[in-house]
C-alpha cells in the first residue's frame, strides 16, 4: 500500500465557514491525515496516524496517492516497473554501422549502454603530445537515445551519476531533439569523464553541429536544459540546488519533439556505459491540460495508450477499435470515441478544432475529412480535395471524429499513465479497481495505478483549467543574456524574459500554478460557487528568509487575507467563503524580491 495524503481544512484567521459534506474532508483538529490507504467502494480507510479513520467517498475534495505529500517534479521513475521503460518512452541506436544500445530502468536508475562508430584512429607522430580532439561536428548523430515524445517549454534534468567507457572522451547527458532521424535538428547537453562537457547543437536537418566545450564538474553532476519557446539555457550543479547557466542558443524555431538520455562511448568496438538517475521532467509554463498518446471519450474522460486497430468506416462489422493500455488490450466502442491523440497534445488544441472532422497534423495543419482508420501503416483520412490519404503516425498530432459532450460523474479518477476517468461508480476486489466511467465504459486499473482520486466536475471546478488571465508586477525585469565566449549566433536570438506564471502538473496529477509575488490572477467563474479551496505554499527556489500573504478578491473586492506563509514550510490548505462572484483573484504580496507562490490544486466548490 502507499502512503497518502488527504487535504483537510486549515483556517487562517479570517472568517470563513467549513465546506459543505461532500466536497472536502472535515478534521476537527486541522491536521493532515497521513497513514496507509485502504479503498473501498464507499470509502477510504487510514491506518497508521494518530487514531484509524474512515472517510466516505463524498466527503473527499481530494486525495493523492503518493510517496511525498508534495514534490515539484514530475519524476519518470514512478512508472518505471522492473526493468521496462515507461510506457511512451522509446529506444533508439542513432548511426548506419552501429551496434545497438540497450537501456535498464530499474528503481529510478537508467542505465544505458551505447557506442559510436569511428574511423580507426591515425598513426601517431613520433614525440607528438597527445591532444584531445575536438567533438565530433557530423551532420549525423552516432549515439544511442531514449526518451519521449514532448512538444512545448519544460525544464529537463538528471544526474550522471557514472559513465564507464574506455574513452575519456566518452560522453553522456541530456538530448531534446525534432525526430528520431540521427541528422534530425537537436541540442544536447553532456559530461565527459575529463572534468569537461558538451553543449551542442543542430539548428536544421543535415546542418553540422555547433557549439562549445563546457567546464564540468567532477562526476556524478546534475544537468539541466530549460527550454522557453525558441531559447534553450544549459546549467550544471554539483548538488542539484545551486545551479550555474553554462550556455544558452536560440533557434530559428522551437526544437524538440523528444526529451531524453543519451550516450556516446566515442569508441567502435567497446559498449560504454552511463548510469543517469534523479531524472525528472517539469513542464512550464502552460496553462493547458496536455494530454499524452491516447483516447478521448466523448464523455470528456481520457485513457492513455494506443490503437492496435481502428476503423472508423460505420459499414464494417468491427464497430470497436483494439485499445492497448499499459499492455493491456482492451474494446472502445467505436461510437464512445471523441479524438485520438499521436503525440502529445494541449487540450485547448483540440478544443480549437471543435467544429472540425479530421486530422491536427504535426506541423499545425488542419486537414478537414473523414478518418477512416488507424493501424500499424499510418493514419488515413479521406478528403474532397486529397482523396483518400494516409499519413505516418508521427506526422498526427490528433484525429478528431466527434466533438466532446462532458459528462460528469460522482468522481474523477487520475491515473498515473496521464488518464482521466469521470467515474460514476467503482468497485475494489483484492488490489484492483473496477471504474465505470461517465459513459458506461468499464476500466480496470490496479491500485498502483491510481495517482489521485477528486470530487467530480458536477462539485468542483479546478480554477487552473479556466481562461485565466496573469497580470505581472508594474515593473518586470528581462531575464539577462548568458554570456558564452565563441558561441555562434543562431539567428532569431530571444531575450524575453519567460513567461511569469508557470503551470505544470505533479506526479499525482495535481495541478500546480507559480506566480511571482506582485502578479494577479484572474479566474473567471463559469457557474455559482460558494467557496474556493486549495493548497498553498512558497517555491523552494524563493529566498530563505521569505514570507508572503495572500490576498483573495470577489469581483475585485478583497475577502480574505492569510497570516504570512514562509519559505520553507510545507503547503497549507486554505479555504475561503464566496458568494457566486463572476471572478476571484488570487495575489500575494511580500517585501522580499524573487519571492514565488505556488497555489496547488485551486479549486472552486459549486453551489449545488
Amino acid at each position: 500500500m502507499k502512503h497518502f495524503v488527504l487535504i483537510c481544512s486549515i483556517f487562517l484567521g479570517y472568517a470563513a465557514s467549513p465546506l459543505r459534506a461532500g466536497s472536502v474532508v472535515t478534521i476537527t483538529d486541522g491536521n493532515e491525515v497521513t497513514g496507509t490507504l485502504s479503498l473501498s467502494a464507499s470509502s477510504i480507510h487510514v491506518e497508521g496516524g494518530l487514531s484509524p479513520t474512515e472517510i466516505n467517498l463524498s466527503d473527499i475534495l481530494e486525495a493523492n496517492f503518493g510517496e511525498t505529500p508534495f514534490q515539484l517534479d514530475f519524476f519518470f521513475s514512478n512508472n518505471a516497473k522492473g526493468n521496462q521503460l515507461p510506457a511512451t518512452w522509446k529506444e533508439q541506436t542513432m548511426g548506419e554501422d552501429n551496434p545497438p544500445g540497450a537501456v535498464v530502468a530499474a528503481d529510478g536508475t537508467f542505465t544505458l549502454s551505447g557506442n559510436e562508430a569511428l574511423p580507426p584512429p591515425s598513426k601517431p607522430v613520433p614525440g607528438a603530445v597527445p591532444v584531445p580532439a575536438a567533438p565530433k561536428r557530423g551532420i549525423s548523430d552516432n549515439l544511442f537515445f531514449v526518451g519521449q515524445p514532448w512538444t512545448g517549454d519544460g525544464q529537463w534534468t538528471a544526474r550522471v551519476k557514472e559513465i564507464d567507457a574506455k574513452d575519456p572522451q566518452a560522453v553522456a547527458g541530456l538530448m531534446m531533439r525534432d525526430t528520431l532521424d540521427a541528422d534530425s535538428g537537436m541540442c544536447r547537453l553532456g559530461a565527459m569523464s575529463l572534468e569537461t562537457g558538451e553543449f551542442l547543437f543542430r539548428g536544421e536537418v543535415g546542418k553540422s553541429l555547433q557549439g562549445p566545450r563546457i567546464p564540468i564538474m567532477d562526476i556524478p553532476v546534475w544537468l539541466r536544459l530549460t527550454r522557453y519557446g525558441t531559447r534553450v539555457v544549459a546549467a550544471i550543479s554539483s548538488d542539484g540546488k545551486e545551479w550555474d547557466p553554462v550556455a544558452q542558443n536560440s533557434f530559428q524555431t522551437p526544437v524538440g519533439s523528444w526529451i531524453g538520455l543519451y550516450v556516446d562511448s566515442r569508441e567502435g568496438k567497446e559498449l560504454g556505459k552511463a548510469v543517469f538517475d534523479q531524472v525528472s521532467f517539469t513542464p512550464a509554463p502552460s496553462s493547458a491540460q496536455v494530454l499524452p498518446p491516447g483516447v478521448l471519450l466523448q464523455s470528456g474522460s481520457f485513457l492513455a495508450g494506443y490503437f492496435q486497430s481502428l476503423n472508423f468506416d460505420p459499414a464494417t462489422s468491427d464497430a470497436d477499435g483494439k485499445f492497448n493500455r499499459n499492455g493491456t488490450l482492451m474494446t472502445i466502442p467505436r461510437a464512445n470515441i471523441a479524438a485520438v491523440t499521436l503525440l502529445p497534445t494541449a487540450w485547448s488544441q483540440i478544443a480549437d478544432m471543435a467544429s472540425h472532422v479530421g486530422l491536427l497534423m504535426k506541423n499545425g495543419d488542419i486537414m478537414d475529412g473523414t478518418p477512416e482508420a488507424i493501424d500499424a501503416k499510418g493514419v488515413s483520412v479521406s478528403s474532397l480535395l486529397l482523396g483518400l490519404t494516409t499519413y505516418d503516425q508521427s506526422e498526427v498530432r490528433v484525429c478528431i471524429l466527434h466533438p466532446v459532450q462532458a459528462q460528469s460523474g460522482n468522481y474523477e479518477i487520475r491515473l498515473r499513465d496521464g488518464s482521466r476517468l469521470n467515474a460514476t461508480s467503482l468497485n475494489v476486489s483484492n488490489k484492483e479497481v473496477d471504474i465505470e466511467e461517465a459513459s458506461g465504459l468499464h476500466v480496470t486499473v490496479s491500485l498502483d495505478e491510481i495517482a489521485q482520486f477528486r470530487a467530480g466536475p458536477s462539485q468542483v471546478q479546478s480554477l487552473a483549467e479556466l481562461d485565466w488571465k496573469a497580470t505581472p508586477p508594474p515593473a518586470v525585469a528581462s531575464a539577462k543574456a548568458v554570456p558564452v565566449a565563441n558561441t555562434p549566433q543562431v539567428a532569431n536570438a530571444v531575450s524575453d524574459a519567460p513567461p511569469p506564471v508557470q503551470c505544470w502538473e505533479g506526479p499525482n496529477q495535481e495541478q500546480i500554478m507559480e506566480a511571482p509575488v506582485g502578479t494577479s490572477l484572474e479566474f473567471p467563474l463559469p457557474g455559482k460557487f460558494h467557496a474556493l479551496g486549495m493548497r498553498i505554499a512558497l517555491s523552494p527556489d524563493s529566498p530563505p528568509n521569505s514570507q508572503v500573504n495572500i490576498r483573495v478578491l470577489a469581483d475585485g473586492r478583497e475577502i480574505a487575507r492569510t497570516p504570512p506563509f514562509k519559505a520553507g514550510e510545507e503547503p497549507r490548505f486554505m479555504e475561503v467563503t464566496i458568494q457566486n462572484p463572476k471572478t476571484v483573484t488570487l495575489q500575494a504580496d511580500s517585501i522580499f524580491a524573487g519571492s514565488k507562490v505556488l497555489f496547488i490544486d485551486p479549486v472552486a466548490i459549486r453551489d449545488n
